[in-house]
């Protein structure tokens, strides 16, 4: 069956209430008793985060989430369900959905990742020779007439 990461995003930063803590609880324990929480985990507020970026052979850190303010990624869970619609069910249901955001993306297995992967490649390096083609059409048309 697909597997789904739902990303879930925070209306507001920091820890959240007794009350939003208890429905997530419920959630988990609804979706688990389903058979569709493969795993559920909660994360330290953005201000604990480190961001690691590499630029030219050259590693940094800095504190401080990847994202820009107003996006406070809280938790993630992986959902195991028959499909899109069902996955969006159980995402709906997820406390945040009502003030923040859930972000589904499927999970690829590995060696569908390396496919899908290639694809990407492809579209890429097509969408890179098209616009090539474009542009080389344009300077043609652009030029001056005799």
């Amino acid at each position: 069956m697909p597997r789904y990461a739902a990303l879930i995003y925070a209306a507001e930063p920091g820890v959240p209430p007794a009350e939003l803590y208890r429905a997530h609880r419920a959630f988990a324990e609804a979706a688990r008793t389903a058979g569709v929480l493969l795993a559920s985990d909660l994360l330290a507020p953005a201000s604990a985060a480190t961001t690691v970026r590499v630029r030219d052979g050259t590693t940094s850190s800095a504190h401080g989430p990847a994202a820009g303010p107003g996006r406070a990624l809280a938790g993630v869970c992986v959902l195991e369900c028959r499909g899109l619609d069902e996955a969006i069910g159980w995402a709906a249901r997820i406390p945040d959905a009502v003030r923040g955001a859930i972000e589904l993306r499927p999970v690829l297995e590995s060696e569908r990742a390396w496919e899908a992967w290639a694809v990407v490649e492809r579209m890429v390096e097509d969408t890179r020779r098209q616009r090539a083609e474009y542009e080389a059409r344009r300077a043609i048309a652009d030029r001056p007439s005799a």
